[in-house]
């Protein structure tokens, strides 16, 4: 988007300053309306939960029909619909998980929070990219970062390097952790989770799930990744022969993939919802460059990084944290994914693990959803979270 553009769109949703503000209302977005998932809906859930702003009205960015949120009698509007202008323009807070294009002009005494939608500190983005990969430019990302408010993060680290890649002040970064992940402090709420997902695609309690989960390639909005549907039986029965269970491998594309494409050694989970219930009940993840590693780390179990294109991708994109410190065990190529499963360390993966999170910084203890409430609210009473 040019920089006239943007502001010639600014200039004309200045329209709707006609409506005043509802400072009784709040606005949730993730992924543009794609899903009702990540962040912003664990801090729903947190509110509806605990009884948290509760003359409120809240309002969700979503692109279809959400049971969910009809459950709780939620006004949704679609992404980019007069409904969506209007609620967003006149929201007193406004949550989301990748920030407010900055097409959009925020006005004076709304909050925005952008709660993003990665961990730990891995791929490069924003400013720190090109344009044209990143889909904003450097003005476009000025513009952002004026109109945000608060921005969480999940590690020290990545609340520095958010400063330049996102052009960020840092007395508006919250190092509190990311909301989604309070959930992998909850062993039983995780134990519910785990079997929901195993009975929503029958799969045995004893089969030893693996979700397959690759980042995209390409630029901002568009996956150009191409995936095999073949299981490596090499891999397959180094599994059988590690754990004693038989192996049943998910396959969680990028929203970004928009080809509808057949797979019959997978289970096509790309259309479920919400990426941490699939964390949550898989055994292991086999993953490249995406930060689903960090929120996994928190479960302890092993997590493999397939990445056959380290080198061109490395070159494209570049990293803030080199690969072979991250929370996964390295592989350049099938052999070696194999391999890893054979000799798998329990102690020594830890290890790795708690190396990644002290390096960084890490703020996950299972309260981000707790923080962020009492930021925007003051001090809650929290009560038991029941799904």
């Amino acid at each position: 988007m040019s920089k006239l553009t943007m502001y010639a769109k600014r200039a004309m949703l200045h329209g709707f300053y006609l409506f005043p503000m509802n400072r009784k209302k709040m606005f949730f977005s993730a992924y543009e309306g794609k899903q009702y998932a990540c962040n912003p809906k664990a801090l729903f859930l947190y509110m509806k939960k605990n009884k948290i702003a509760p003359d409120y009205t809240f309002v969700w960015e979503y692109n279809g029909k959400s049971r969910a949120l009809e459950k709780y009698q939620v006004r949704c509007c679609s992404h980019n619909s007069l409904s969506y202008f209007y609620h967003i323009l006149t929201s007193h807070i406004i949550i989301t998980n990748s920030g407010v294009t900055p097409s959009i002009p925020l006005r004076k005494g709304q909050i925005c929070v952008n709660t993003w939608h990665a961990g730990g500190a891995f791929k490069k983005f924003g400013a720190d990219i090109s344009g044209e990969m990143n889909g904003t430019d450097a003005a476009g990302l000025a513009v952002a970062a004026k109109q945000t408010d608060y921005f969480i993060s999940s590690n020290h680290l990545f609340a520095q390097v958010v400063g330049h890649a996102l052009l960020l002040p840092q007395d508006k970064v919250l190092e509190t952790g990311l909301p989604r992940n309070d959930l992998f402090f909850d062993r039983d709420r995780m134990d519910k989770v785990r079997k929901a997902v195993r009975r929503r695609f029958q799969i045995a309690e004893n089969a030893y799930l693996i979700l397959y989960a690759p980042t995209y390639r390409g630029s901002s909005g568009e996956d150009l990744l191409k995936t095999s549907d073949r299981i490596d039986e090499d891999l397959a029965e180094a599994i059988r022969a590690k754990t004693g269970r038989e192996p049943v491998f998910f396959l969680r594309r990028h929203y970004y993939h928009k080809e509808a494409e057949t797979y019959r050694s997978y289970v096509d989970v790309s259309a479920y919802p919400d990426m941490q219930d699939l964390l949550a009940a898989a055994d292991m993840l086999i993953t490249d460059y995406s930060s689903a590693m960090w929120d996994f780390a928190l479960t302890g179990r092993p997590c493999l990084l397939y990445a056959s294109d380290l080198d061109d991708y490395t070159a494209e994109r570049g990293f803030y944290t080199s690969p072979d410190t991250w929370p996964g065990i390295l592989c350049r190529d099938r052999a070696a994914l194999t391999e890893a499963v054979r000799t798998f360390d329990t102690a020594a993966y830890q290890e790795k693990i708690a190396s990644y999170f002290a390096m960084t910084g890490s703020r996950e203890v299972g309260q981000a959803c707790q923080k962020v409430c009492e930021t925007l609210f003051g001090s809650q009473k929290s009560h038991d979270f029941d799904l």
